[in-house]
């Protein structure tokens, strides 16, 4: 598909990403209201997060006696 096909030169993809990226930050920004921390705070603490799910789930996937070892 070449660059001049690319459906991002339509008016409506345009209008969606807009949009879109618009509802996007009022959420932001009413997530930094309600929970009085900033963008830096509220993104370190998604990422400490994801890191806790991600470590769980690598837990979840070793065999039972080594994560009986490492406990022990």
């Amino acid at each position: 598909m070449a660059l001049t096909q690319s459906p991002t030169r339509t008016e409506t993809t345009q209008t969606n990403h807009f949009v879109a990226a618009l509802w996007s930050f009022v959420k932001m920004e009413l997530l930094k209201v309600r929970t009085k921390k900033n963008h830096y705070q509220l993104k370190n603490q998604l990422y400490l997060s994801a890191l806790q799910q991600a470590f769980h789930e690598l837990q979840q996937l070793q065999p039972v006696s080594l994560v009986q070892a490492a406990t022990a």
